[in-house]
């Protein structure tokens, strides 16, 4: 496939294929920043996982992006886990708990 081509495939689109790699990059460190395996994975080490090279520039790409920075965008998404309600299972089963929140465990 030649790069022309390549090109006009995104023009369809309305994006270049540089632009569409960028948005996907971030995208991708937006997912491993909610990721609750990776919460100990420093924010450099994902960016730079994700071919950004210079912590500065991709914490600004990100906040364009996101609307926040990559740490408050982190706390946010942990915060938001531990508050989440865990309601019982229902059916035979199942006893009558009422809901527990995952910061009571």
């Amino acid at each position: 496939m030649s790069p022309r081509y390549l090109q006009s495939l995104f023009s369809i689109e309305g994006v270049s294929p540089s632009r569409w790699i960028w948005t996907r990059r971030l995208e991708r460190c937006r997912e491993d920043l909610e990721d609750p395996k990776l919460a100990k994975t420093s924010i450099t080490t994902i960016s730079y996982g994700w071919g950004f090279n210079d912590s500065t520039h991709f914490s600004r790409a990100f906040k364009k992006r996101f609307g926040q920075s990559p740490r408050d965008f982190r706390r946010a998404s942990q915060s938001r886990r531990q508050n989440q309600t865990i309601t019982p299972a229902t059916g035979p089963l199942a006893d009558n708990r009422e809901d527990v929140t995952l910061s009571a465990l």
